[in-house]
């Protein structure tokens, strides 16, 4: 599937020898033949690790990703460039941004012909092309799995007699994320437990930033509390004048003003 695409991807079928997913690749599935395709959606590493895992098994391996290039997300953290040459060392092909042979609901087709199986699809300027494999390894949208959960909550007698006041859910058990985001999760959870919702989130509150004197700086969240002046890197030059306590901004201070230089 492709972002965007949630419909079912006709002959995707991970039951079937030559449809794996990476779960069953890590398992030790391997495909029927040599030629491997592995259609990535997501992005980011499962996609290369897998394609790099049979290609060090001796397959001859192409990654199909919806993206303009293999791995945008790798990008991001500065691993992009190297990912994408060290695949390519190891052998292994891309294809980028295949799209719908047909409706926007199958974006991607895994179908047999007479001589061979094949992934196929249209590029981004609509022109039909074709990968002939022996087997297709699925890197796209998952469900989230929180039966643990609905088993844990439906029995509300048990927890009270354990001792448990409340069960709530985390990361990939609410939807499926990166591995960062669930670690966000649980931590968020932590320090928000005693809160009034807990799974609610609390808004986001900067920490203020002050002054050596106490004061809070006005161009990073914070009010001042007295009369002061704030400045320096990451900050624009404020002055407040003694009397009235009123801010003023500019290059030179007020009557009855002074500058404090800011220690960020």
């Amino acid at each position: 599937m492709q972002p965007g695409y949630p419909g079912p991807m006709p002959g995707a079928d991970p039951s079937l020898p030559h449809v794996l997913t990476p779960e069953q690749v890590c398992a030790g599935k391997r495909p029927p033949g040599p030629r491997v395709v592995v259609y990535d959606a997501d992005g980011y590493y499962v996609a290369p690790g897998v394609a790099e895992l049979l290609a060090a098994d001796g397959y001859e391996v192409t990654v199909v990703t919806t993206f303009a290039v293999l791995s945008p997300v790798s990008d991001q953290t500065l691993e992009g460039d190297m990912l994408r040459a060290h695949l390519h060392r190891a052998g292994v092909g891309s294809l980028t941004r295949p799209r719908s042979p047909r409706s926007s609901r199958a974006p991607v087709t895994a179908a047999a012909t007479a001589a061979e199986w094949a992934v196929a699809g249209h590029d981004r300027h609509g022109e039909p092309w074709s990968a002939g494999c022996d087997g297709v390894v699925l890197v796209t949208q998952q469900a989230s799995d929180d039966a643990l959960y609905r088993e844990l909550a439906g029995d509300p007698e048990a927890l009270a007699a354990a001792g448990i006041a409340a069960v709530y859910r985390i990361g990939d058990a609410v939807a499926p994320r990166l591995l960062s985001e669930a670690v966000f999760d649980g931590h968020r959870l932590a320090r928000e437990i005693d809160s009034p919702d807990p799974a609610t989130p609390l808004p986001y509150r900067p920490r203020a930033h002050r002054t050596r004197l106490g004061v809070s700086c006005p161009r990073r969240g914070g009010r001042p509390a007295e009369p002061t002046v704030t400045s320096g890197r990451g900050c624009s030059r404020w002055a407040v004048s003694l009397k009235p306590r009123t801010i003023h901004r500019g290059p030179r201070s007020p009557p009855g003003g002074r500058w404090i230089r800011c220690p960020r």
